[in-house]
C-alpha cells in the first residue's frame, strides 16, 4: 500500500468536488479550500418562499439524464470523413460553410443549441469551436439520434447542493476550510490570513495559474493559460417578460439573441424551473433562471443574483 499523503483540494467548483469525490475512498488526508462562505460554486439553491411555504431552487446544473450522464459517446474521429484528416481542425462556421448548411439551421437551431450548452457567446462558438468538440458533444449527449423520441430529464429533490453535501460528508470538519482563501503555492498554501499549510499535493481549480505560476515552466504556464474563466451573470426571478410572449411556445430552455453584422452580438437563455424542477406554478408562481439578460428583470422580482466563472 502506497504511503498516506496530505492532499488540498482548492477550490469546491465543479472540478474540485470531482477531484474530491475520486479521492475521498483512498486512505490520504483530504483537506477542502473554498474562499467563498458556502461550497459548490454553480451548484447553489435559493428558497424562494410565498404564503408561508418554501422551494429550493437551483441556478446551474438544473436537470440530468441517467442514461446520457453514465455513458460515454465514441470518439468523434468516428463520425467526421476519414478522407478529410483537417475536418476535425474546422470551426463550427467553416464545417457548416463546407458543407453547404443553411443560415437558417446555423443561427435557428445549432447555434442556440451550443451556446446553451456551453454557456458561452455564440460568435466565439461559431469561429472558435472545433468541428470534432460539437460532434463528440451532440452524439454523447444523444442529440443526433432518436430526436423524436427524446429522452426524460431529472432533476434532483432538494437541488444540486445535495450531492455537494453527499461528497463532503466523509471529510472531517476540521478539514473543510469555508471562506479560506488560498493565495498561491502548489504543495506550501499560502493563505490569505498570512498562514502556510505544507502538503504532499495539491489539485487546483480554474484560478490554478495565478495561484503557481511562479513554479511552473513555460510550457505549463501555456497549458494553463488556454483555459480562460469567462464570467455569466445568473438570475433568479419572476419576470415573464424573458420568456416568449406567446405562453404556449414556453419550454424548459428559452433563447433570446440580438444580432450584429457578424452574428449573433448578445444572447441569454431562461430555464422554466416549474417545469424542470416540477414547481407547482399556482403555489410558488412563474420560476425562472435567465443567464447574462439582455434587461435586468424587474427588481422586485427577483430572488437572487451570482456571477459564476465558466471554463
Amino acid at each position: 500500500m502506497s504511503a498516506r499523503k496530505r492532499v488540498a483540494v482548492v477550490g469546491s467548483g465543479t472540478s474540485g468536488m470531482g477531484a474530491l469525490y475520486a479521492l475521498q475512498h483512498t486512505q490520504h488526508e483530504l483537506h477542502l479550500f473554498e474562499a467563498n462562505e458556502r461550497l459548490g460554486g454553480h451548484a447553489h439553491i435559493v428558497l424562494v418562499e410565498r404564503d408561508g411555504l418554501e422551494v429550493g431552487c437551483d441556478f446551474a446544473f438544473v436537470g440530468f439524464n441517467p442514461v446520457i450522464y453514465l455513458l460515454t459517446g465514441p470518439s468523434s474521429e468516428e463520425y467526421l470523413n476519414p478522407t478529410e484528416p483537417d475536418a476535425k481542425l474546422e470551426t463550427i462556421d467553416e464545417y457548416l460553410y463546407r458543407n453547404c448548411h443553411s443560415i437558417r439551421f446555423r443561427d435557428d437551431y445549432l447555434v442556440p443549441m451550443t451556446d446553451l450548452l456551453w454557456s458561452t457567446s455564440p460568435n466565439k462558438v461559431r469561429r472558435d469551436f472545433p468541428t470534432n468538440t460539437l460532434v463528440w458533444f451532440l452524439w454523447n449527449h444523444h442529440l443526433l439520434i432518436n430526436v423524436a423520441k427524446g429522452y426524460d430529464w431529472l432533476s434532483i429533490q432538494g437541488g444540486t447542493a445535495k450531492y455537494v453535501d453527499a461528497i463532503v460528508r466523509g471529510l472531517p470538519t476540521e478539514n473543510v476550510h469555508i471562506g479560506t482563501s488560498v493565495t498561491c503555492g502548489t504543495v506550501l498554501l499560502e493563505l490569505a490570513n498570512g498562514n502556510v499549510e505544507s502538503f504532499d499535493h495539491a489539485v487546483h481549480g480554474p484560478q490554478a495559474l495565478k495561484m503557481i505560476s511562479p513554479q511552473l515552466t513555460q510550457q505549463g504556464i501555456e497549458t494553463l493559460g488556454a483555459f480562460k474563466p469567462h464570467r455569466k451573470e445568473v438570475v433568479l426571478h419572476a419576470d415573464t417578460d424573458h420568456m416568449p410572449k406567446d405562453r404556449s411556445m414556453w419550454s424548459c430552455w428559452n433563447y433570446k439573441a440580438e444580432s450584429d453584422t457578424e452574428g449573433f452580438d448578445k444572447a441569454s437563455v431562461t430555464a422554466w424551473l416549474n417545469l424542470v424542477m416540477e414547481i407547482p406554478e399556482k403555489r410558488f408562481g412563474p420560476i425562472l433562471v435567465t443567464v447574462d439578460p439582455q434587461e435586468p428583470p424587474r427588481e422586485d422580482l427577483v430572488y437572487g443574483s451570482f456571477d459564476f466563472d465558466h471554463p
